[in-house]
């Protein structure tokens, strides 16, 4: 494992070219050090490897913070949801 301090303005690409240098093998993988999942890494690198693509990514669905609560046009409360996903729209882990 390698921890590189790429800079502080540095985008995820940028980061990665910086340390291309010390990478040995064909596959790697990059991750934030704030990231915390259950991604099993085995499962990773062959499905990543029997699609012969240059580079995969995981994802997740974003949920709201908070609960969110649907009024309608009489000011009467129609739905009180806690957290829900937010659309089908995803984020990098």
């Amino acid at each position: 494992m390698t921890l590189a301090d790429t800079g502080m303005d540095t985008m995820t690409g940028g980061r990665v070219q910086r340390v291309e240098h010390h990478v040995k093998a064909d596959a790697f993988i990059v991750t934030y050090g704030d990231e915390l999942t259950d991604v099993e890494i085995r499962e990773l690198l062959v499905l990543h490897a029997t699609h012969c693509e240059r580079a995969s990514a995981t994802t997740a669905q974003p949920v709201s913070r908070l609960g969110i609560t649907m009024i309608d046009v009489q000011s009467h409360v129609t739905i009180v949801s806690e957290k829900l996903k937010l659309d089908d729209s995803v984020i990098s882990r």
